[in-house]
Formats: C-alpha cells, sequence, structure tokens
C-alpha cells in the first residue's frame, strides 16, 4: 500500500493538486524505516508540495529528512537500484526549487 500511496502522491504533486499531495506523502512517511529510498523519495515530494502551498519551513525540513533518510548506497540496479535513483532525481528537484539550486546539466 505505500507504493500505491507513494504513486498517488506523486501523480497529484505533478498535476498540480499539492495539498492532496501532502496528504498522500504523510501516508506514506507514517511507516518510515520500512525503505530508505522510499522515505526520501516521499520527503522529497513532501517537500515541494509544501513549498508551492508556501509552506517555506516545512518544506526546507522536509528536504532535511529526505536528505538524511537517503540510503546513500545505489547497490545493484535491480529492484532497489531503481528507487534509488528516483530518489536521487527527486531530491536534486526539490533542492533546485527550494533552494534554487540549479539542476545538473542536460548535457
Amino acid at each position: 500500500m505505500p507504493w500505491f500511496q507513494f504513486t498517488k502522491g506523486w501523480a497529484k504533486y505533478r498535476q498540480g493538486r499539492f495539498a492532496s499531495a501532502v496528504e498522500w506523502m504523510q501516508q506514506v512517511l507514517a511507516r518510515t524505516g520500512q525503505d530508505l529510498d522510499r522515505d526520501a523519495e516521499a520527503y522529497a515530494v513532501l517537500a515541494m508540495a509544501q513549498y508551492q502551498l508556501k509552506q517555506v519551513s516545512e518544506a526546507r525540513a522536509s528536504l532535511a529528512k529526505g536528505v538524511a533518510s537517503d540510503s546513500g548506497d545505489s547497490g545493484e540496479l535491480g529492484g532497489g537500484g531503481f528507487n534509488w535513483i528516483i530518489a536521487q532525481l527527486l531530491l536534486r528537484e526539490a533542492r533546485a526549487l527550494i533552494e534554487g539550486q540549479p539542476a545538473a546539466s542536460r548535457d
């Protein structure tokens, strides 16, 4: 169920339905510690949604939690490896939005 909730919340964020995205990510994060990559992904999306809702301090705190939950290890590029890549991309996107850091070049 947490992966469904994450996907639903991520879709809501992409649709611009930020309050709904926050609600879905909070459901995912009720189970923190079960999957560090999913936690990092959920915190990143939560942070971006909060920022869009002008909840800047909450967004920064969520981003910090996402960075802290990042497993930091890609492991093998099988099942979990892809989730690690997605977590890295979402954290990068959240940093660019919230901290104003430019995204990596697309060269």
